[in-house]
């Protein structure tokens, strides 16, 4: 298993992350990518989060999707009081 070093580019939180790639969220998590994969899945059904694009890495095998945030999910996180009900969609859910 990866170090949360690798999940985490250096001076920046995980609350400042807006995409993560599934490797970034095993590494976080300490899960297997497979279970990642599952569970993120089960998220993007239920519309919590989306895929943004797919980032075809350096080293063989699978290429890593790029996951954000939906609406719904953010939703759930203020109404969870995890997220600021003042901070607009646009802050959290802007990709750059």
């Amino acid at each position: 298993m990866r170090s949360l070093a690798f999940a985490i580019p250096k001076n920046m939180t995980v609350n400042q992350v807006k995409i993560l790639t599934v490797g970034q969220v095993a590494a976080i998590f300490h899960k297997s990518r497979q279970v990642i994969r599952r569970r993120l899945h089960d998220l993007e059904k239920g519309g919590l989060v989306e895929t943004v694009g797919t980032r075809f890495g350096r080293a063989r095998g699978r290429p890593e999707n790029s996951l954000v945030l939906a609406e719904r999910g953010v939703d759930i996180l203020k109404e969870r009081g995890l997220l600021d009900q003042a901070i607009p969609y646009e802050k959290v859910l802007s990709c750059m």
